[in-house]
């Protein structure tokens, strides 16, 4: 299960929907024993496209140190697909990293649809898909 204040829930999906038609993307903060997410930061997205997102490492890297500073770990990353359901895609699934968390919101002109959390303890086993709790 993957934990996400209320907070940090509505960033992710208001920063989807600021962002559609195109993908959004970011990183998700938090406690990784725990796996809870306190803050959620808002990337650009290099490629500015519908249907993929690449995220800048020297963006990445401020986060990275950003977070080190306020004692958060990096336990994940988030994405929308806009018109389209939240499930991984083909090139999700490629570039996922073992050990962190996937949330990919489902995005329409009306708004955020579903939120889905997907997660790869490593290169070998699957991916499973996490209950995603809002508190």
């Amino acid at each position: 299960m993957l934990q996400i204040n209320k907070e940090a829930f509505f960033k992710l999906t208001s920063i989807s929907e600021a962002e559609y038609p195109k993908e959004a993307c970011g990183v998700l903060l938090g406690n990784s024993d725990l796996n809870q997410v306190y803050e959620v930061c808002n990337l650009p997205n290099l490629l500015g496209e519908t249907d993929s997102f690449r995220i800048d490492s020297l963006d990445f890297l401020m986060i990275e140190k950003w977070a080190q500073h306020h004692h958060l770990d990096v336990i994940g990353f988030f994405h929308s697909h806009p018109d389209a359901a939240a499930i991984l895609s083909e090139e999700d699934e490629i570039y996922m990293i073992p050990k962190l968390n996937y949330c990919i919101a489902s995005v329409d002109r009306k708004g955020t649809n579903q939120v889905k959390v997907f997660f790869r303890q490593n290169v070998w086993e699957g991916i499973e898909e996490l209950e995603l709790d809002v508190k």
